[in-house]
């Protein structure tokens, strides 16, 4: 492609203070952002995500910029920013940045992504109010007084002391800490999901009113909720909880409650005691036992999961305060895909009564989702994000073995991710690819019409169809 021609297409690019050019590969980035510089020196908005690109040029010409995305790309060295004193916001996630020192001279910048990259040490810029560090191999975190939202998921940090009164919002998950010491006056919300505090932890949180911990375990949970009892929403879904924590209880401001995908059966009677609930949610559990909730005036909604057997809508209609909403959606079921082979979701894979009455004998888990009944079923984990930035297809082959086993042993196969939508759907498409030979386009169909809700996220898509390829050679080969 000419220069002149590929101009032609960077101007389209252009929008009124902004230039957003993703997904595709360009030969020359400095070409690109000179070409940038020279057309509209004002700019304000630069996004250039997913080009392949492995620097970043000489920016100084854009002195105006105020937010830059720089996203997806393979970029290591990061002093080139520096040429942009205005910038507010900066998106560097998914590249190979080792360290974030060169921009501790950035006055300006209040939004700062660097997830998905190879930091182990972080000293925020001096006036930053949001920072998104997830999935770095971080060892080491020194933060600022201004700093109002931190995000540190996935990352393998052992020991966290914070004392930092301007946080509002912190994120936590998939982490496991030997120590946890919060001292934050102002923290709202934690989002610890999949998080585990091996010990003890120290927390002076007045002002916490969140708390979500969804696929947790019931010690670090307890361990949270018995230090705190300022909360008005919590959010434990997939805990695996057999019964609703009594630390719970002591929650008395508590207005929403989130316990979906647990093996809870009963509702105590101690749940009238929460006077402000507005909101519960206990979809995919089977509750075979709950008290007459009349008493909670200010109850709006209340949505669980029923059987038709022993428990039905009208059942659990009868609990409830007139003005309540009811939400029923009958309980764990997934979808037949091919003879012993069905997809599902996390809550689907909590159902023993229907995984035992559909003949399932083995279980493929996709994702980081604790097995709920290793005594019962042969399991199998791909521990796997559903993100752009993983390579699905290098488990097509463990997972096809594991399904080929289940079904020429005469058993079943659930194949289940978090929602049954994308990393678990993907599994399926490549199997049925693989086996019958069939097109992505074909066996991606298939599946759509037996379960409407899948979508494969974009990166999971090309990478099939690159499967495909594959799979299309060797049978020319054979051939």
């Amino acid at each position: 492609m000419s220069l002149s021609t590929q101009q032609e297409k960077w101007k389209r690019c252009f929008g009124k203070n902004s230039f957003i050019a993703t997904i595709n590969s360009i030969e020359n980035v400095d070409e690109l952002f000179d070409f940038v510089a020279h057309s509209k020196p004002d700019l304000q908005q630069l996004i250039v995500s997913m080009i392949q690109a492995d620097h970043i040029p000489d920016i100084s010409g854009i002195t105006s910029l105020t937010f830059i995305d720089l996203s997806f790309n393979t970029i290591k060295d990061i002093t080139p920013l520096l040429g942009c004193p205005l910038l507010q916001t900066l998106v560097l996630a998914h590249n190979n940045i080792e360290s974030i020192e060169p921009l501790t001279s950035l006055n300006a910048l209040n939004a700062l992504d660097i997830s998905f990259n190879s930091i182990k040490e972080i000293t925020p810029p001096p006036h930053l109010g949001s920072l998104k560090a997830s999935n770095n191999p971080l060892e080491h975190l020194n933060v600022n007084s201004s700093l109002r939202i931190l995000t540190i998921d996935g990352c393998p940090l052992r020991n966290l002391e914070l004392s930092l009164n301007s946080l509002d919002i912190i994120s936590i998950s998939r982490c496991s800490f030997d120590s946890f010491n919060l001292k934050c006056e102002n923290l709202q919300s934690i989002v610890a999901e999949s998080t585990q505090f091996n010990n003890q932890i120290i927390v002076q949180l007045p002002h916490l009113f969140n708390l979500t911990m969804n696929q947790s375990s019931l010690d670090s949970i307890v361990k949270v909720l018995s230090r705190v009892t300022t909360l008005t929403s919590i959010t434990l879904g997939g805990c695996k909880l057999k019964e609703i924590p009594k630390e719970i209880y002591t929650q008395t401001n508590l207005a929403r409650l989130v316990l979906f995908s647990n093996p809870i059966t009963k509702i105590s009677e101690e749940i009238v005691s929460l006077i402000h609930l507005t909101y519960i949610d206990m979809l995919d559990c089977l509750v075979e036992e709950c008290p007459s909730l009349t008493n909670l005036n200010q109850l709006e909604q209340f949505r669980i999961s029923y059987d038709e057997v022993s428990t039905t809508p009208k059942y659990y209609e009868s609990k409830l305060p007139k003005q309540c909403q009811f939400f029923g959606r009958e309980y764990g079921k997934f979808d037949k895909i091919i003879d012993n082979l069905y997809l599902g979701s996390y809550a689907n894979a909590h159902n023993k009564n229907y995984l035992q009455k559909m003949g399932i004998t083995h279980i493929l888990t996709i994702g980081p989702l604790q097995p709920m009944f290793p005594e019962l079923f042969t399991y199998k984990q791909i521990n796997i994000d559903d993100s752009v930035k993983e390579d699905i297809s290098i488990y097509f082959e463990e997972c096809f073995q594991f399904i080929e086993q289940a079904r020429n042993s005469g058993g079943a196969v659930l194949v289940h991710c978090a929602a049954g939508i994308s990393r678990s759907a993907s599994i399926v498409i490549a199997y049925l690819m693989k086996k019958n030979q069939w097109t992505y386009e074909y066996s991606y169909k298939y599946v759509l019409e037996r379960r409407p809700i899948i979508c494969p996220n974009s990166s999971f898509m090309k990478q099939l169809k690159e499967y495909e390829e594959k799979i299309l050679i060797k049978t020319c080969n054979i051939i």
